[in-house]
């Protein structure tokens, strides 16, 4: 019994520094691809300012569109499933993509933060029990020009926010995760940003969400009326 729990023990220290190696990984792999990881700060930029969270209409909006693009632009490097369009009804609970690497598979789970409120991990709905142990993250920090990558873990507990409506964590993990070059990827700062930055991102409007399907509800519907 005692060598079986050794063994046990044994595997999923195993299994945890694969899955760390797996996470480096996926930080070079993004490092290595400028391209597409400035075209992906190119859409992140406009979806914020086309959807600007600070209303309340797009705070879900802009943070799924932005989502959307991510696991985009990292299928464009490395095999990036949106697991949500795997799914005959509803979406995932806890995971956005499973990205795969030459061993194995991860599912991680992907937020987007403006300027680095607290994220919100799980929104409690109907499900009795929530945590976010062995949970893999990709979180989008916007202001800081980075993707946080890596695993939570009980290092990680004390930056845990719990309520009853939901779990968070709290501002200060960025903080904390930029002490190690490990835990984040920095977008590109490169002519092709500062151009867009200060030439076309200025002129892109922001979207009335519900004035444009009103509108397109009408246009598709008024050889009905």
């Amino acid at each position: 019994m005692a060598e079986s729990n050794f063994e046990n023990k044994n595997n999923e220290l195993i299994l945890n520094k694969m899955n760390f190696i797996n996470n480096t990984k996926l930080i070079e792999y993004l490092v290595r691809s400028p391209n597409y990881m400035t075209n992906m700060f190119i859409d992140i930029l406009s979806i914020l300012k086309k959807y600007p969270p600070a209303k309340n209409e797009n705070k879900f909006i802009y943070g799924k569109v932005a989502e959307a693009r991510i696991i985009h632009w990292i299928n464009k490097i490395i095999p990036c499933e949106d697991l949500d369009k795997t799914k005959l009804h509803g979406s995932e609970y806890k995971n956005d993509c499973e990205i795969s690497f030459d061993e194995n598979k991860i599912k991680y789970s992907i937020k987007v933060s403006k300027s680095g409120a607290e994220p919100t991990l799980i929104n409690k709905r109907n499900i009795s029990s929530h945590n976010v142990d062995d949970c893999y993250f990709i979180i989008c920090h916007i202001q800081n020009e980075k993707l946080y990558i890596f695993k939570h873990n009980d290092s990680l507990k004390p930056f845990l926010k719990d309520s009853h409506e939901s779990i968070k964590y709290k501002t200060s993990i960025f903080k904390h995760l930029d002490k190690d070059i490990t835990q984040y990827y920095k977008f590109p700062d490169n002519e092709k940003i500062q151009h867009f930055k200060n030439n076309i991102l200025p002129n892109i409007q922001e979207i009335s969400i519900y004035d444009r399907l009103s509108n397109e509800l009408e246009n598709e519907n008024k050889g009905f009326y």
